[in-house]
């Protein structure tokens, strides 16, 4: 998938929550299988004394969409996921593993998930994480590549400068 940045106000998202946001990506063919996500296309992060500001974001909404006989072959599709950054300049790679328990959420089982209906419907999850809670990147300014992976599915890639004031 190609790079795409698509523009929203990104400071209005709540991270750390499961729901769909209109900076969430969006499939345009209802039938497509896959991995999107958006982040902005600059930031401004705060570094502090033991790393960035407590308060520090570096959002990006992902939007995972796949029939339910895939989706469900994972205990969490979004804890399956690895998220990867790529600095420019430096060509240094950066990767985390996605964890919800960061992020306090409960997940009930829903017996319906082993429906026969279900394993043939499109199932769509949402994430609004914050990259710095899983990836500890260095404090300096850069251009970053980011996407999202899981097992051979490949999001679309993301370009963002990040500034330090």
């Amino acid at each position: 998938m190609e790079e795409k940045n698509v523009s929203c106000d990104f400071d209005q998202i709540t991270l750390r929550s499961f729901e769909q946001t209109p900076c969430s990506p969006f499939f345009e063919d209802f039938e497509s299988e896959g991995i999107m996500i958006n982040i902005p296309e600059q930031i401004r992060l705060e570094y502090g004394v033991e790393g960035f500001a407590e308060d520090a974001r570096f959002p990006v909404c992902i939007t995972a969409r796949f029939k339910g006989s895939y989706a469900n072959k994972f205990d969490d599709i979004i804890e399956a996921m690895k998220i990867i950054m790529s600095e420019e300049n430096s060509r240094n790679v950066y990767t985390g593993r996605l964890k919800r328990d960061l992020h306090i959420f409960d997940k009930t089982t829903n017996p319906e998930l082993e429906s026969e209906e279900f394993q043939q419907t499109m199932y769509t999850e949402y994430a609004n994480i914050n990259i710095l809670d899983f990836i500890k990147l260095p404090a300096h300014e850069a251009i970053y590549y980011v996407y999202i992976t899981l097992e051979n599915h490949k999001s679309n890639v993301c370009k963002i400068c990040v500034y330090m004031p």
